[in-house]
């Protein structure tokens, strides 16, 4: 099991009331992946969503000295 555990009893009505009135567009749009012309997009993505990277496969060791 993981560390976080969901709990109700967390929620907070006026949230639910929010998402409840968003269409599926604003939906859809709070967990779309970034991009050039909307850098905050993904902003709400779900905490068992691995982030986004950059250069998997770059180390200290490829950094120039300064």
């Amino acid at each position: 099991m993981t560390a976080f555990e969901f709990d109700p009893d967390d929620l907070d009505e006026a949230d639910l009331d929010v998402l409840a009135d968003m269409s599926d567009e604003d939906l859809a749009e709070l967990f779309e992946d970034p991009g050039p012309d909307d850098p905050l997009a993904g902003y709400a993505r779900p905490a068992t969503r691995a982030p986004y990277e950059l250069a998997p496969y770059r180390a200290v060791d490829d950094l120039r000295p300064l």
